[in-house]
């Protein structure tokens, strides 16, 4: 592999993946950043191949076609340090799975980086962006809106297939730990990123191999997906109960002075009662003390549900 290294990261999702990928590793001219927004992703067809390392079952995964898309980027990156980085790469709750193709795609000396977030918070914004705007799903029932509870009470049903299982960070990250070794995996907080935590900062500096500040400073001046308002969740909301049987605009790509106004004022955020708040304390509680012991993290310090 013509590459100085290799970094996987692996999300999770609403870490920031999207403003890291875009500003930082798309940004630093000593990377080659392959993946969600990287360089050389140009035809539906890679997408298709770099998805499919996630998901798909072995007989219809084909290792060929992952393996020549990876090597391409090998010599893409032309003794440059290599990132293959995606949001998705937990997203379908199969860690092992995805653990074992990418160490036979890279090889066992890659470093890992997990970006985590406080479980409620990290819910919260999946949901706003996500879980209340019904996706897939057929018409009429495409980007139908969800009450918040009954999105929670279903994704808590369905655990292993759920969101709740993709924000179970230790059990996400045992795999890799397991596959590519404790030395090679890193986790850092999502907190200490976006509150400019140096020590953080190094931490992401030393795995990247650029300086903690030029990292902090791309990274602060890249913002991508906002969390919709609730101006626009209460218009969807709306509009699906005046027309039931259509389907229901993304009403966050409004254009024009309506769609400025749309976008203005707080954003939007679920209003959690006490007994689903006691419910991710009970579900997440053991991963999380073990993530804090095993990683030195504080995550006490940012309320992640058990950490006390």
């Amino acid at each position: 592999m013509n590459v100085q290294g290799v970094v996987l990261h692996i999300g999770a999702a609403k870490t920031a993946s999207t403003t890291l990928q875009n500003g930082v590793f798309l940004q630093s001219p000593n990377l080659h950043h392959f993946g969600e927004y990287g360089d050389g992703v140009t035809s539906q067809d890679e997408e298709s191949i770099i998805l499919s390392i996630f998901g798909l079952d072995e007989p219809f995964f084909s290792w060929t076609s992952a393996q020549e898309t990876f090597a391409e980027h090998f010599q893409i990156a032309n003794g440059r340090k290599m990132v293959f980085s995606s949001a998705d790469a937990l997203s379908a709750n199969r860690p092992y799975l995805v653990a074992r193709r990418l160490k036979r795609l890279v090889g066992p000396s890659a470093k890992v980086l997990l970006v985590i977030r406080n479980q409620q918070h990290a819910l919260s914004s999946y949901y706003s962006g996500h879980g209340a705007w019904l996706k897939p799903a057929p018409n009429p029932y495409y980007r139908s809106f969800v009450k918040f509870d009954d999105w929670f009470e279903f994704e808590s049903r369905n655990s292993l297939d759920s969101k709740l299982m993709t924000f179970s960070y230790w059990e996400q990250l045992l795999p890799f730990i397991e596959t590519f070794g404790r030395e090679n995996v890193h986790v850092v907080c999502f907190e200490d990123m976006v509150n400019a935590n140096l020590t953080a900062w190094n931490e992401l500096g030393d795995i990247l191999g650029i300086k903690a500040e030029k990292a902090l400073h791309l990274f602060q001046s890249q913002h991508s997906r906002i969390r919709p308002t609730r101006r626009q969740l209460s218009l969807g909301r709306i509009y699906r109960m005046g027309l039931p049987f259509f389907s229901t605009p993304d009403v966050r790509s409004f254009q024009g002075r309506f769609g400025r106004w749309l976008g203005n004022g707080n954003r939007a955020e679920p209003s959690w009662k006490p007994e689903q708040l006691h419910r991710l304390v009970l579900y997440y509680s053991p991963g999380n003390i073990l993530l804090q012991q095993e990683f030195n993290l504080t995550l006490n310090r940012w309320g992640y549900p058990g950490a006390d």
